[in-house]
């Protein structure tokens, strides 16, 4: 188990120079320091959202000509995307955009496009989500984000869509960015990993949580009633190899892509604010469930609680009070986490 409360590890790193001379520094291998030191503002996650539901549109299309159409009509859809995530930097829409296109060129030349990559892809930008989230849950305290990095788990983060290079299963590790971050390195001979890992049903509610986030990214996107009948067609009419198929595959649930979104009341297009208002509310749900798994220490829910700061979490566009509530409720024991038959109750 990590040591945990904020004073002993503290302590282990300004131990004696006796002490220290005796206790070897094990240097810690971080691999793309570059990658992990991202600052982040709410216009990169807007942009890694839609470059991972772009990944997730190229797995559930099932022919060249479908890509061919998503590339040729992107800038018609683009406006309504930037209109609720403005960059002032830059275009919001290019890693999307050129992400599409190029599955769309390169299905054309191969009979295996990019397709076997979606969901590497997909969870490295959800991990960079995730990752720079947590950097504003206090984002300039060293010391917070060097508890955080002796916190989570690598082995936890791949069943809550926050995976790690450690695992082999993303571009961008959450918890060495937390690390380097902090300026803190190396792990002393007091760190040991737990190696557990998460419960099907742990992961199951993650993979609810992200269909919800990916689902609530195409309500932004999408802004006629013609683009929501070509969707809800495509999910109804296909079958294996079609539009649910290719969402299942991603692990994601395909069900609730089409109730949700295609039945009831709800659907249709909805006014811009309002759909981005839901996507920011469902990306909330899923950075507090996530946060919450990322460590398996006794005290990690109460750090946490401590920790976490609102106003840093709401300028990433986050509930920041709601999530910081969340996480107390877990801390103080009137809510649970993780159980088998609730995610957060």
């Amino acid at each position: 188990m990590k040591p945990t409360a904020r004073i002993s590890a503290l302590l282990a790193l300004t131990a004696s120079a006796a002490n220290a001379a005796t206790v070897p520094r094990l240097p810690r291998d971080i691999p793309g320091i570059g990658d992990h030191t991202m600052g982040g503002d709410l216009s990169s996650i807007a942009s890694w959202t839609l470059a991972a539901l772009a990944y997730g549109a190229i797995h559930a299309s099932n022919s060249t000509s479908e890509l061919t159409y998503l590339c040729q009509n992107f800038a018609p859809i683009g406006p309504r995307w930037s209109t609720a995530f403005p960059e002032p930097k830059g275009d919001v829409l290019k890693f999307a955009r050129e992400t599409i296109c190029k599955a769309a060129e390169t299905s054309n030349a191969s009979p295996e496009p990019l397709w076997k990559n979606n969901l590497f892809w997909m969870k490295s930008y959800m991990a960079a989500i995730f990752t720079v989230q947590t950097y504003y849950g206090d984002l300039y305290n060293n010391t917070y984000l060097f508890n955080m990095c002796w916190y989570v788990e690598s082995s936890l983060l791949p069943g809550v869509w926050a995976p790690c290079k450690d695992t082999e299963e993303s571009a961008v590790d959450a918890e060495s960015s937390m690390c380097a971050r902090s300026g803190y390195y190396m792990k002393d001979p007091l760190f040991q990993y737990t190696n557990a890992t998460q419960t099907q049903a742990v992961k199951g509610f993650a993979n609810q949580y992200v269909t919800w986030v990916m689902q609530a990214a195409l309500r932004v996107l999408v802004d006629t009633e013609e683009q929501v009948e070509y969707l809800c067609r495509g999910f109804s009419s296909r079958g294996k190899g079609g539009y649910l198929d290719g969402v299942s595959d991603l692990g994601l649930y395909a069900a609730t892509f089409f109730y949700d979104y295609c039945g009831g009341t709800e659907r249709g297009v909805w006014e811009v604010e309002r759909a981005k208002k839901h996507l920011l509310a469902t990306m909330t749900d899923l950075f507090t469930y996530q946060v919450l798994l990322a460590g398996n220490a006794k005290e990690y829910p109460k750090f946490l609680c401590d920790g976490l700061k609102g106003d840093g979490l709401a300028k990433v566009g986050l509930d920041g009070g709601k999530a910081v509530g969340t996480v107390c409720a877990v801390a103080n024991g009137t809510k649970k986490v993780g159980g088998d038959t609730c995610a957060i109750c």
